[in-house]
């Protein structure tokens, strides 16, 4: 891990090279090795007796935050594991704006779900009435077939028997 403009880079395995990059103002940072003890830029508080005045402002025991808001990650190193949590260093604060335009958005998507539905009932439905006209306008057209070629056959029969009683 170094620091370059108020950021952290993390440098994962050292095969994999992937760079995880936290922004300073936003996150805390906790530091953990596989043995348990947790670590800064400035010293290991293992109980152990330091050297060194300085302290780690940014040390994530120097917040008031609790163990359960972190996300940790472990990463091996060298036949060591090391735990890296994150955490906001600010509780989040939950925007009214969004949860108004979210639930604005699924009564919309609710909304024309249910036009749909209905377009498609009253589709359903109208389908069903115009089969029933089919048929009564199949029976129709089948009456007037036959009513029209009884006229016809009639027309012919009294037009075969004037042109018979023409000719006399």
């Amino acid at each position: 891990m170094y620091q370059y403009d108020n950021k952290y880079y993390v440098d994962n395995q050292r095969n994999f090279r992937t760079l995880v990059i936290v922004d300073k103002e936003t996150y805390v940072l906790s530091f953990q090795s596989g043995n348990g003890n947790f670590f800064d830029r400035t010293r290991s508080y293992n109980e152990q007796k330091t050297y060194t005045t300085e302290q780690d402002p940014e040390f994530f025991k120097n917040f008031e935050i609790s163990p359960e808001e972190f996300v940790y990650n472990e990463l091996p190193f060298y036949n060591n594991t090391f735990t890296i949590g994150t955490a906001y260093k600010e509780p989040y604060n939950y925007s009214a704006w969004v949860y108004i335009t979210s639930a604005l958005w699924y009564l919309g998507l609710l909304g024309f779900i249910l036009f749909l539905l209905s377009r498609f009932y009253i589709y359903k439905r109208k389908n069903v009435i115009i089969a029933g006209q089919k048929e009564q306008l199949a029976e129709l057209v089948a009456t007037k077939n036959k009513s029209f070629n009884l006229s016809l056959k009639l027309l012919k029969y009294f037009e075969i028997r004037r042109h018979r009683w023409s000719y006399k």
